[in-house]
């Protein structure tokens, strides 16, 4: 057995422990449940994952619209691929398993929930509504 574990957990101090540079109350949960922590250069793993989300962004931001549209265009290739393989069953099912979640969220929400639900739909009917008729005047 871990030599650590063993140790009485209360006459620890909180703040930060002498073999870890997590909290205590981190340590405690670590002893309780013995799973590793997986940190990119001593860097807890919230701000890590913030970091990468950050770097993703720029990237973003720096593609080209032309490699924004490729990288789209792969994806909708890859799901019409995958579509064009599955049996009638398959597809059957998996729109059936849709169709169950919506009818699902439908009867949990709220009458406001569905209020501004159908609020929404109805500003998009009418901002297509109106492309339509602004390009027609051209």
């Amino acid at each position: 057995m871990d030599p650590k574990a063993s140790r009485d957990l209360t006459s620890l101090r909180p703040g930060i422990s002498h073999y870890s540079r997590l909290p205590v109350q981190c340590r405690v949960m670590q002893l309780v449940y013995p799973i590793k922590i997986r940190r990119k250069r001593g860097i807890t793993g919230d701000i890590a994952s913030r970091r990468e989300a950050i770097r993703k962004r720029e990237r973003r931001v720096v593609e080209t619209e032309e490699e924004r549209s490729r990288g789209l265009s792969t994806m909708a290739q890859r799901g019409q691929e995958k579509r064009a393989e599955e049996a009638v069953e398959q597809r059957n099912s998996r729109l059936s398993a849709m169709a169950q979640r919506g009818h699902r969220r439908r009867d949990e929400e709220t009458d406001e929930q569905r209020n501004i639900r159908l609020a929404v739909m109805a500003q998009r009917g009418e901002k297509k509504k109106s492309k339509k008729q602004t390009r027609r005047k051209k």
